[in-house]
């Protein structure tokens, strides 16, 4: 049933024609089906006076194939060519008999429209609604054509289209950003000694405080005392500066003490805050004493100033009790000491 006239209105498969059909066009689902009919199986070509299988033209005296109007030369078909080859008997009027061969969704909706072939309706009235509709369908088409035309024109103008660089820069980084990002920077870092690198649990060149704490390696203070940044790790050129544990074979006593070497000098003298004699500081003294530290210390300098300890109603007379000048600057070793030492922490 589906031919080059259907075809060429985009009508070849079942889910167009249902489109089709839905859309109200029922007289035109009509044409091509008698079109069809007439030009694959001859059956509108029995009615007297119906040209022949493919037959286009105006019945002609012997059923053969009619001239072809100005539709059928230009490729098209005329609907109202299509409704008097629906006259059989040539009467000027379509009645019940004629119309059995239509499908029965395309008579339902002429009855829903009030046509009564009963009676019979004119071939005139008829044609001229069927080329409304086609009028309209083609019109509607035109349309949709010229919309999706203009879309796709729309689509391919620049202002539209993504930066041609962008898919690229998002999914492979530029030749400078991949020599940059795929090399670490060269720095000239001091290694660990043999003692350290052994508590170097996760090879990153410095010794964290879980790590010195593992590997008991001594106290907090001392920690805190070689970490000169306070950034919680210790590296070998703080722990060269600074007053970190020796090894473990080593003597604690020993190790506790500052090197007088490597340690710089003081900016001010700062002996009447060193405690008479060291006191042990554990590792939860020395927790205590640094979160006491870091409160004392207000603009963060590494050491709490005599302005400072105003702001503390009882650490300051316990620490003054214990004999300290407080108005010398205290370090956090130094802090740690004389916070066990004034007792602060059984407080």
């Amino acid at each position: 049933m589906w031919n080059p006239v259907s075809r060429s209105f985009g009508l070849w498969n079942p889910v167009a024609w249902d489109k089709f059909r839905n859309a109200g066009s029922t007289l035109l689902c009509l044409l091509c089906f008698v079109y069809g009919l007439s030009g694959s199986n001859g059956v509108y070509a029995q009615g007297p006076g119906f040209p022949q299988p493919g037959g286009f033209g105006p019945p002609s005296g012997d059923g053969g194939r009619g001239d072809r109007g100005d539709r059928g030369g230009r490729g098209g078909f005329d609907p109202s060519e299509m409704i008097r080859r629906m006259d059989a008997d040539q009467n000027g009027l379509i009645t019940a008999n004629e119309v059995e061969r239509v499908p029965s969704f395309v008579r339902d909706r002429w009855q829903q429209q009030g046509l009564d072939f009963s009676r019979g309706v004119k071939v005139d009235e008829m044609a001229q609604n069927a080329q409304r509709q086609m009028d309209d369908f083609r019109r509607q088409r035109e349309e949709s054509d010229r919309d999706r035309e203009r879309e796709r024109e729309r689509s391919d103008r620049p202002e539209f289209q993504p930066p041609p660089e962008a898919g690229r820069e998002s999914r492979s980084p530029s030749p400078s950003s991949t020599s940059t990002s795929s090399k670490p920077r060269s720095r000239i870092v001091p290694l660990l000694s043999d003692s350290y690198k052994a508590i170097d649990t996760d090879y990153d060149g410095q010794i964290a405080l879980y790590e010195w704490r593992k590997a008991r390696k001594g106290t907090f203070s001392q920690f805190a005392a070689s970490d000169l940044d306070n950034d919680g790790f210790l590296t070998a050129r703080e722990l060269a500066k600074g007053t970190a544990a020796a090894p473990a074979s080593a003597d604690p006593a020993t190790a506790a003490r500052p090197s007088q070497t490597a340690s710089p000098p003081p900016a001010a003298p700062i002996a009447a805050a060193t405690p008479p004699a060291p006191v042990t500081v554990s590792v939860d003294q020395a927790t205590a004493a640094a979160r006491m530290f870091e409160l004392l210390d207000e603009d963060k300098s590494g050491t709490v100033l005599d302005r400072e300890w105003d702001k503390s109603r009882r650490l300051k007379p316990l620490f003054e009790k214990a004999g300290i000048n407080l108005k010398e600057p205290l370090t956090k070793e130094q802090f740690a000491q004389w916070y066990v030492r004034s007792g602060a922490d059984r407080q």
